[in-house]
């Protein structure tokens, strides 16, 4: 694909190393899902979408010390470990969850199935806390703890063996129409591509940049030290086949769905991802806006896999934004994504048409919509869950602590909120 740069004098200078290209951001408020993953046929086929599936919410979390990360010793960092007094009923997984607080939470659990039994708690080689299963209302073990960019060990014991996880404790969410990392505001400022050694990168973070988007954009934040947009793209996997016969598609699709897991998995891991990419362009083209006629079999299709795409990713990692990097003007985005990305150059793009009409052309701004106020682009957000903090041991004492692609063209993305008229924020290369 063609790419396009701005900032003709600064590319001149670091043609070699990356390519810039202007995107804009604006965020939305998560959907309140009710429904649950099924790869039955109706994913499919049919006159609806998958409905979106519910995200779990934190139950009497136990929490770390404030400053978990300065336990260690000797530049080690500190471990979380579990002590399971009955083996688990399947195997082990660790996501992550927000409540929109400021916390992060981790759950442990298996997938389908409840823990049971008790399980004896240590921080940094100390006891927190023991918790009963058995009375938990959803099975499994939640943790709370404040947000840095990194991991934390978790060591679990059961049956006889002990297993390793190293979940990351980023914290991304999405408040109305911002985005938030860690608990504070984050601006994106970002560019397509990435430096290509830490000299380029240190001169990038001195202009302002802050976030990268591209296929290996992932890896060169958590080296360079940016944020990234991860562009997974596991749907352009069916780009091939959205025209295909019924039965062909269908084919398609399920063995498309049950790789998901494993091609998301590198992006859920990293603690410098913001958003989760799912797919690139996967459909093109000009035509009738939606709302005007019926949105053809290979738009309708792409819709049903994305939110059926959205529902798997979030079983593994609740927390984690998801959007789909669009240049349709014909297609209609579902609500069950956590950001709208549209694939633009402002008000030149090659389509032709800037960000604010494809703002129009999805329904989002007045006079569309009900009461001709917008189109509601997802549930209101609810007020907070409450959350009833386990009892927990006191707080050990303190101790030291211790390659390059190019994605297409660059993505407006938009998240979801009731308010009519979401704000566009600038996502710009200075």
């Amino acid at each position: 694909m063609k790419t396009h740069h701005i900032a003709r004098a600064l590319v001149a200078l670091l043609l070699s190393a990356f390519s810039l290209q202007a995107f804009s951001l604006f965020f939305l408020a998560p959907t309140q899902a009710r429904a649950s993953l099924s790869l039955r046929k109706d994913i499919l086929s049919g006159a609806k979408l998958p409905a979106p599936i519910p995200l779990p919410v934190p139950q009497t979390p136990i929490a770390l010390p404030a400053d978990w990360s300065g336990h260690g010793n000797a530049g080690v960092p500190p471990a979380l470990s579990i002590r399971f007094s009955n083996p688990p009923p399947g195997d082990l997984f660790i996501r992550r969850i927000s409540n929109n607080d400021g916390l992060l939470y981790l759950e442990i659990y298996c997938l389908n199935k409840k823990l049971t039994g008790d399980a004896e708690i240590q921080f940094a080689g100390k006891p927190l806390a023991r918790a009963n299963l058995d009375t938990a209302p959803t099975g499994s073990l939640w943790f709370s703890l404040k947000p840095k960019i990194g991991k934390i060990t978790v060591i679990i014991s059961r049956d006889g063996k002990t297993s390793h996880f190293a979940p990351p404790t980023t914290l991304v969410e999405i408040r109305d129409r911002q985005i938030f990392l860690n608990g504070e505001p984050f601006l994106m400022k970002g560019v397509t591509g990435g430096p290509e050694d830490a000299q380029v990168a240190d001169y990038i973070r001195t202009i302002g940049i802050n976030t990268l988007r591209g296929s290996q954009a992932a890896r060169d934040a958590g080296e360079y030290a940016f944020m990234s947009i991860a562009s997974a793209n596991p749907l352009n996997r069916l780009m091939a086949h959205l025209n295909a016969s019924a039965d062909v598609f269908e084919r398609e699709a399920q063995d498309y769905l049950a790789s998901v897991p494993e091609r998301t998995a590198e992006a859920r891991e990293n603690p410098n991802v913001l958003i989760l990419q799912l797919g690139n362009e996967v459909s093109d083209g000009d035509g009738t806006p939606p709302g005007k006629q019926s949105l053809n079999t290979p738009r309708v299709r792409l819709m049903r896999m994305l939110v059926a795409t959205r529902n798997i990713a979030k079983q593994f990692c609740p927390m984690l934004p998801t959007g789909y990097a669009n240049h349709d003007k014909c297609l209609l985005i579902p609500d069950a994504l956590d950001v709208y990305m549209h694939n633009t150059f402002l008000e030149k793009d090659r389509a032709k048409f800037p960000l604010k009409t494809f703002l129009e052309l999805q329904g989002s701004l007045p006079p569309s919509g009900p009461g001709r106020k917008g189109r509601p682009l997802s549930c209101p957000s609810s007020a907070p869950t409450p959350i009833s903090a386990a009892p927990t041991a006191p707080s050990p004492p303190s101790t030291p602590s211790s390659k390059k692609s190019t994605h297409g063209t660059s993505p407006t993305a938009g998240p979801k909120s009731s308010n009519p008229a979401p704000l566009a924020v600038p996502f710009t290369n200075s």
